[in-house]
């Protein structure tokens, strides 16, 4: 196994470990992932990752609207 070299990048969401600039990629959401941790499959940690990168955008789009309903810039009906 190699040892990883360069600057640190950030810790990986799924294994929680440092992530190095040689083994460093990104997600869609722009977070900081090591490649293998990335590309595993049937990974359960990166699969409620996932669920809560999309849970917090859902979050983020409910709170905008309540404010747009409470400032009279959407109606429900």
């Amino acid at each position: 196994m190699d040892m990883a070299s360069g600057c640190i990048m950030g810790q990986c969401p799924i294994c929680e470990e440092w992530v190095y600039e040689d083994e460093v990629i990104l997600d869609q959401h722009d977070n900081t992932l090591h490649k293998s941790c990335f590309h595993s499959r049937n990974n359960d940690k990166k699969i409620i990752y996932q669920l809560q990168q999309e849970l917090l955008k859902a979050e983020k789009r409910i709170e905008e609207l309540e404010k747009q309903i409470r400032n009279g810039q959407l109606a429900l009906f």
